[in-house]
């Protein structure tokens, strides 16, 4: 399976690996008076889990040398020394390992003052997880904020130190008459939310009290791309460093609605040109079990994955299944060579990456499938071999 997400999960502390850095210059706040602006502000949302349950893990070297300028805590008999950086400072941390669990002990507010940060507990892995709550002084704030984070520590590989944010901003905003809930999430622990391509926004499109935080997600933006509610566009014009004030702008710009991809919702519909040079619709397969697989020659699971399914769709064939191929290769000419070699499908569209349909179905991971019922309802998603099977059997089972 290829990836281009790679996520901690928090709940179960399963860690991956992350590449995800940028910064933004700061910029000044908009007039929010002025006519198309609106203000939203936040404060401290409590528990991330509250809202979801992975993060972009980031790291941090350990050494056995002490950096000079600190008043580290003593008497240490062996200590890992480090800095945990945000919100553009350094906050000093270290590990003495003279026992089991080690002592862990942070300088959370940069005083000189170290405290020790009790384990929360050892995961079955053997790592230790604790959480902290840093005291962070932004230009724009009258006084600290409290900004918490997991850390977790392998006894194992004790020369780095992982951690995520443990908490968010939440607040209200105010588009087109209508109140939302909403929520920013400091993707890359950095302790500012004005960072707009890596602070996340979640607004409660539904109003059901309910922030869908999944990659199907109609309610998850990147503060640094616009979104539509109801037919008009807004772009994050800025946010404050700690996230308590956030302004957003009417555009010219244009982007369509985002739509739910969650399971019982209509399926995104497209038309597409096949490699037949025949225009398909999405709608005109109505009344068929559409199988819609995203997938790409170069990715091996992908090849696996198209031999199971077109096993799969033979022996559905009389109950009016189809295949429909969203091919992700670089070109045409590798498109239509995958496309002669895999000619599984009922209907095959060269998308490339990035193409129009796998931005509508916010494809991000290969092979992926959803299965869409005859009245044209997500019925399935991410669904792998005998899953398929599986779930076209309900459907037809629900038709008898």
């Amino acid at each position: 399976m290829i990836r281009k997400l790679l996520f901690i999960s928090i709940s179960f502390f399963v860690l991956f690996a992350s590449n995800q850095h940028a910064a933004l210059a700061d910029v000044d706040l908009p007039d929010a008076s002025a006519p198309g602006v609106y203000t939203a502000y936040l404060h401290d949302g409590g528990s991330i889990l509250d809202i979801v349950g992975s993060c972009y893990p980031q790291s941090l070297e350990l050494s056995s040398t002490p950096c000079a300028g600190v008043r580290w805590p003593t008497p240490l008999e062996d200590p890992l020394y480090g800095f945990i950086r945000l919100n553009r400072e350094e906050f000093p941390l270290v590990i003495d390992r003279v026992a089991d669990p080690a002592a862990l002990f942070i300088d959370l507010d940069r005083s000189g003052r170290f405290q020790e940060i009790e384990w929360m507990r050892r995961l079955a892995d053997g790592r230790f997880l604790a959480a902290a709550s840093f005291r962070l002084y932004y230009e724009a704030e009258a006084k600290p904020l409290c900004y918490p984070i997991f850390l977790i520590w392998n006894p194992f590989s004790p020369y780095r130190i992982v951690f995520c944010r443990a908490s968010y901003r939440r607040g209200e905003l105010e588009l087109g008459g209508i109140v939302y809930q909403i929520v920013l999430v400091d993707e890359n622990t950095d302790g500012r939310y004005d960072d707009l391509e890596q602070t996340r926004l979640y607004i409660d499109l539904d109003r059901d009290g309910v922030f869908l935080a999944t990659d199907y997600s109609h309610e998850r933006y990147w503060l640094s791309e616009p979104f539509n509610i109801a037919g008009t566009v807004y772009r994050v014009a800025s946010v404050s460093p700690g996230g308590t004030r956030m302004v957003v702008e009417e555009t010219d710009e244009w982007v369509a609605e985002k739509p739910s991809l969650a399971v019982g919702a209509p399926a995104p519909l497209f038309t597409a040109i096949d490699r037949a040079g025949a225009e398909i619709a999405l709608t005109a397969l109505r009344g068929e079990i559409v199988l819609l697989v995203f997938w790409a020659s170069w990715c091996p699971a992908c090849r696996e994955e198209l031999l199971q399914l077109a096993a799969i769709v033979a022996d559905y064939t009389a109950d009016r299944v189809v295949m429909i191929g969203i091919n992700l290769d670089q070109n045409e000419e590798c498109f239509l060579q995958a496309a002669a070699e895999y000619d599984f499908f009922s209907f095959q569209i060269h998308d490339d990456l990035g193409g129009p349909i796998s931005r509508l179905y916010r494809i991000t991971v290969i092979p992926f499938l959803y299965l869409i019922d005859r009245e044209g309802m997500i019925r399935g998603r991410g669904l792998r071999g005998e899953q398929v099977r599986q779930a076209i059997a309900t459907l037809l089972d629900e038709q008898q």
